[in-house]
């Protein structure tokens, strides 16, 4: 074996003994006696809490590129996630004021006509009233936004320098409805951008990821785990060229892929061992009936 085939197995060897770590620690988390929990899950959704830590992923997701990508990207990267928080009620509350701004300083109506071979245009503006009661609904709305009890953020900042193939980012903001004392459904909007870079049997592959849509979550806890089924509505992959066919650059061995499934599922657990370390471990899919699945752990802290 020459020293380039010796250095790409010894690398393929350190990110298998990471993944094994990642998903050890995980375990000791989340199947602890319950005997060791400081907090139970239930209180681990219901109030406020903050988790920092690292994921690893491996396998088929969203933003592998499909059944064209013939390799299996690894993705590291840094995860903030916080519950019962403010950070989605505020950027929503900003989002709202922005929009009500725009709204009051636009026309209220405009027409146009033709007359002995002119063309007018009638803009008509609102009123100052109208302004203020369009102003005044949205800081109201903004309000509500800002002070909703039931919110969460996702924030993934993936990273090639912790020995993956993918970089780039993805947030998702939530807004929860409890019920059943164990249950809570959550929707709200999400964004991101992703790039996988990665070399398979002599070829460079590159897969261009986007995401603009809303993420569904139904949550349950217990006083050990927290379980969890999600999906994202990716408005981007109802384009025609989110699912463009591979392109082969002439004159070289690279190919080029754009993949933006529309309903990537997601399900999974997590669990927190003395209120400050916290595990999860899931399975995703970028479509059920895809045949696809990747395989993702996480371990931070939770303050």
């Amino acid at each position: 074996m020459n020293a380039k085939g010796q250095s790409r197995f010894e690398h393929r060897g350190i990110r298998w003994r990471t993944l094994a770590a990642v998903l050890a620690m995980v375990g000791c988390v989340t199947w602890a006696p319950r005997e060791a929990l400081a907090d139970s899950a239930v209180s681990q959704m219901m109030n406020y809490s903050v988790m920092t830590g690292l994921f690893l992923e491996v396998g088929k997701a969203e933003y592998s590129g499909g059944h064209h990508n013939p390799g299996m990207p690894i993705a590291t990267g840094l995860r903030y996630y916080e519950r019962q928080g403010i950070i989605t009620g505020t950027m929503t509350a900003i989002a709202i004021m922005v929009a009500g701004a725009a709204a009051a300083s636009s026309p209220k109506s405009q027409r146009s006509w033709e007359s002995g071979g002119y063309r007018y245009t009638e803009t008509t503006y609102r009123s100052e009233a109208e302004k203020a009661a369009i102003m005044a609904g949205s800081a109201a709305g903004a309000g509500a936004a800002a002070s909703s009890k039931n919110q969460s953020f996702d924030l993934e900042i993936f990273s090639r320098n912790l020995g993956g193939d993918v970089s780039g980012w993805r947030m998702n903001g939530y807004f929860g409805i409890p019920f059943a004392d164990r249950f809570m459904f959550e929707l709200g909007m999400g964004v991101g951008s992703i790039d996988t870079a990665m070399k398979k049997n002599g070829q460079d592959i590159y897969v261009s990821w986007g995401y603009v849509g809303m993420p569904f979550r139904l949550n349950y806890a217990n006083e050990i785990f927290l379980l969890f089924l999600e999906t994202q509505w990716n408005w981007i992959g109802h384009a025609q060229s989110s699912k463009a066919d591979p392109y082969i650059e002439p004159t070289t061995n690279t190919m080029l892929l754009r993949y933006a499934p529309v309903l990537p599922w997601k399900v999974g657990v997590s669990s927190n061992l003395f209120g400050r370390l916290f595990g999860e471990l899931d399975v995703s899919t970028p479509g059920i009936l895809t045949g696809s699945f990747a395989l993702k752990a996480g371990l931070g802290l939770r303050f």
